[in-house]
């Protein structure tokens, strides 16, 4: 009968386990960076008439920190994203076209997140 012994398994585990939790880390962190990224492009892009829809934009990361959302609680933020064509509560009739500055920062902010996610995971070390 052959008798084979392997040695270091525990050592390999434990690697392991290190470049897992520092690509958990470095996924939160590239989540949290677009995020913010995101925020920050549809601010640049809204209408800055008062100022009130600018400072709007907020973010919030998830519980996980795997993903995040950005929204505006302005009133008038859906109006401004998307437009509005009909007569709103107060009896004034428009015919207005979305400008999507929401909406063209996410598109422009999250285009290569697949690819900086991946040089963040590549550049990973452990010891």
């Amino acid at each position: 009968m052959l008798d084979v012994e392997f040695d270091g398994f525990e050592e390999v585990e434990e690697q392991i386990e290190e470049y897992t939790e520092k690509a958990v880390e470095e996924t939160k962190e590239e989540v949290d960076k677009t995020t913010k990224s995101v925020q920050n492009k549809a601010k640049d892009n809204a209408p800055e008439e008062t100022g009130t829809l600018v400072r709007g934009y907020q973010h919030e990361l998830s519980a996980d920190g795997f993903s995040g959302v950005v929204f505006n609680p302005v009133e008038y933020a859906k109006r401004i994203e998307f437009g509005f064509v009909g007569t709103d509560e107060l009896g004034r009739t428009y015919t207005q076209k979305g400008q999507f500055p929401l909406s063209r920062a996410f598109r422009e902010e999250t285009k290569d997140f697949g690819k900086r996610l991946k040089e963040r995971i590549e550049d990973i070390e452990t010891t």
